[in-house]
Parts: C-alpha cells; structure tokens; sequence
C-alpha cells in the first residue's frame, strides 16, 4: 500500500475541516413543501436539502430531482421508470417534507477515517457525504470534488497534514 493510502486511513473526517461545508440547506421534516422549495431555492448550488427531526439529527434529504419530479409532474417520464413517483404527494399545501425525502442517507462520522470517506464517494456514486456526530447531528458535508482538490496538493507533498493546512476553508 502506498504511503499517501496509508495515511488516508490515519486521517480522520474530523481532520478535514477545511474541506468540509458548513453553509447547509436544512428543513425539518414536519416542514411545508413551501419551505422545502425556499430553502432549496436559496442555495442553488446544491444536490440536495437536508432533513433534520426535532432535535437537530439527520434523519434524511430530499435530492433536487424530486423537488423537480414535485414541481413537474409529467406523467411520461414516471412511466418510464427514470422518475421519482409523487402520485401520493398532494399539491393542496397539506404536504410535508416527510412525504418527499429519503429516509436512507449515507453519511460518516466525524472519526471515520479519510479512507472510508473515499471509498463511500466511489461506492455508491455520490459527490458528497453528510458529516454527522456520534449524536446523528449534520455537522457539514464532504463534497468529493474538495477531495479531488486535496489529492492535487498531495501530489505534490509527501505529508497530507501539510496540504490540508493549505486548503483553504469554504463554506458555499
């Protein structure tokens, strides 16, 4: 095993900061579909909102493809099989968040290792991975194109703790 593989099992999620983003859509999930849309809205940069329960723990996410399939209900694409199915989510303002997210989100913990980081990333062919504490609490999220940049700067130092310190923090 290479040095730099090695290391990415030393490092942990939690020595990653400066990689990390903190600036997240969240909703709850009792929350309208109207604040669903805001939220996402007010961040166009992302892949998904974020849903937290009661006491701040990540519970799921709702992907902006089904934001999109809730907005654009065509009938064609759903037959297709490529397409979310929403036939059970009213457009009356009676639905919630509850009714379009994910219940399964992959995530880490903030003492997983950098390693496990990047093989979820491959895995199961995401761009980005919630950080939770050992509570469940969203803490940011690790967008693979960040470890892409951090592997760069490494190519050119033997040392990832170094590279890391040159990462410069960013929270959009």
């Amino acid at each position: 095993m290479s040095p730099l593989l090695m290391m990415t099992e030393k490092l942990q999620v939690s020595d990653l900061v400066p990689l990390i983003r903190f600036n997240l859509p969240v909703v709850r999930q009792e929350d309208t579909l109207d604040v669903l849309l805001n939220t996402a809205a007010s961040q166009p940069n992302q892949e998904a909102v974020y849903v937290l329960d009661t006491e701040d723990r990540l519970v799921g996410q709702v992907p902006v493809s089904h934001i999109l399939a809730y907005q654009y209900p065509l009938d064609a694409l759903a037959a297709s099989g490529d397409y979310f199915p929403l036939t059970e989510v009213p457009h009356d303002g009676s639905a919630t968040v509850k009714m379009l997210m994910t219940d399964s989100t992959i995530q880490l913990g903030e003492n997983d290792s950098l390693g496990q980081a990047i093989r979820l990333l491959l895995a199961q062919r995401i761009t980005e991975i919630p950080i939770v504490t050992e509570q469940g609490r969203l803490l940011g999220i690790l967008p693979g194109r960040r470890l892409l940049e951090l592997a760069q700067l490494s190519s050119q130092s033997s040392h990832l703790f170094q590279v890391l310190a040159q990462c410069p923090e960013r929270n959009s």
